[in-house]
């Protein structure tokens, strides 16, 4: 992951879908579900701060169903990790014909700034991460398969 110091200089261009490790702690009572379509069917991507050494990242780790959603159903995967996975962007604003409503807990793009101002975080990183698809306790998340992504 870019050092807190360089957070400022990262780009579409030169770090999307870049390769990034991470170790800390998840803050999983901070969590955001952000509605899904997947091949899978219709769920949540499970956006979940971490704090690590250089700050605090939102990690995208993965996809559960809507009866995945409730964090007591995937105790299982609690306590400190090291994610790997891919740099992404943040998706200012929402989906298609949708907009967040942070206020009703309803999110339909994973906008790291609104999501962090919700869950009262202070300064994060302005990107998040897609973590792989290495298997978490119990099954969900799941993450994704870095195969589909480019190298």
């Amino acid at each position: 992951m870019p050092e807190r110091a360089h957070w400022a200089r990262v780009n579409t261009r030169d770090d999307a879908y870049r390769h990034v490790r991470v170790t800390g702690s998840f803050l999983h009572d901070r969590e955001t579900l952000v509605q899904a379509v997947t091949a899978r069917g219709a769920g949540f991507w499970v956006l979940t701060p971490l704090r690590t050494a250089e700050g605090v990242v939102l990690v995208n780790r993965g996809f559960v169903p809507p009866e995945g959603r409730d964090l007591t159903s995937r105790r299982a995967g609690l306590g400190p990790v090291t994610v790997t996975g891919l740099l992404r962007m943040s998706e200012p604003g929402g989906a298609f014909l949708r907009s967040n409503d942070p206020a009703a807990g309803r999110w339909y793009s994973r906008d790291v700034a609104a999501i962090a101002r919700a869950r009262r975080l202070g300064e994060v990183a302005p990107f998040f991460i897609d973590a792989d698809a290495t298997p978490n306790p119990g099954g969900y998340p799941v993450g994704a398969d870095r195969r589909r992504f480019p190298q």
